[in-house]
């Protein structure tokens, strides 16, 4: 156990902390919103083929929306939200959508803009708060790859929270195939709330093999005696043709 801490807090580790312009938290209340008109016309004057970025990530994250088209349009006169369009066929808002969809585009969407906006000067921060929610494992395997890719060489840094083990084990496995577990950049944080302190420990991502080769769950390590196990198998997931 480190310090207690009395109020939740962000780490910033490294380089230059991000403007509020430039800072986005996404939770359950942000996939229920609509965009704002100033967000989604900023966007649109200023990243080329914003629709376009938006599709593409899309897709790959739901296969069946091949041939479609993502794009944010206006609902009144300040808020904007998500739309599906296939040729021919009349536009239907992402709302009508399970609330899965309507994560994932709402996070696409956003990620997109900043990681077209940010550059060394004008670094990104993402706040992610359980970003299983509403999430089929294959579908969220598939989200948190495109996520990745968006942050991958650009000066974001991302904090995500979750108590899914799932989430866990695939972000675990995507470093672990990119061979960038002892990277300096990555950290990950055990809260634990105690007495009414929040105490946090710090470890290495690369910890993570560890634990899971070794059938223990990070998420309590020892504390509840669960009625299940998981293992990851490093033998198996270095064989595995496709990242995550």
């Amino acid at each position: 156990k480190q310090a207690p801490l009395d109020h939740l807090a962000v780490w910033a580790l490294f380089g230059t902390l991000p403007k509020a312009e430039y800072t986005v938290l996404f939770d359950f209340h942000a996939a229920h919103k609509p965009f704002s008109a100033k967000f989604a016309q900023k966007a649109y004057q200023e990243i080329p083929g914003w629709e376009e970025k938006i599709t593409r990530h899309l897709v790959e994250v739901f296969p069946a929306l091949q041939g479609a088209k993502a794009s944010i349009r206006p609902v009144g006169q300040e808020n904007w939200t998500g739309f599906i369009e296939w040729p021919g066929k009349t536009p239907i808002s992402i709302e009508y959508f399970g609330d899965g969809a309507r994560h994932v585009l709402k996070v696409l969407a956003v990620l997109t803009a900043m990681a077209e906006r940010v550059d060394e000067n004008h670094p990104g921060l993402f706040l992610w708060e359980d970003p299983e929610l509403f999430m089929h494992p294959a579908s969220l395997q598939r989200l948190l790859q495109q996520v990745m890719q968006l942050v991958e060489e650009k000066p974001i840094q991302v904090f995500l929270s979750s108590q899914s083990l799932e989430t866990v084990a695939l972000l675990t496995h995507y470093f672990h195939k990119k061979a960038i577990n002892g990277s300096e950049e990555l950290r990950a944080f055990r809260l634990n709330l105690e007495g009414g302190n929040l105490y946090a420990a710090t470890f290495h991502f690369e910890n993570l093999v560890t634990w899971l080769d070794q059938g223990m769950d990070p998420r309590f390590l020892g504390v509840v005696d669960l009625p299940f196990s998981y293992r990851y198998n490093i033998a198996e997931a270095s064989t595995l043709e496709e990242d995550i």
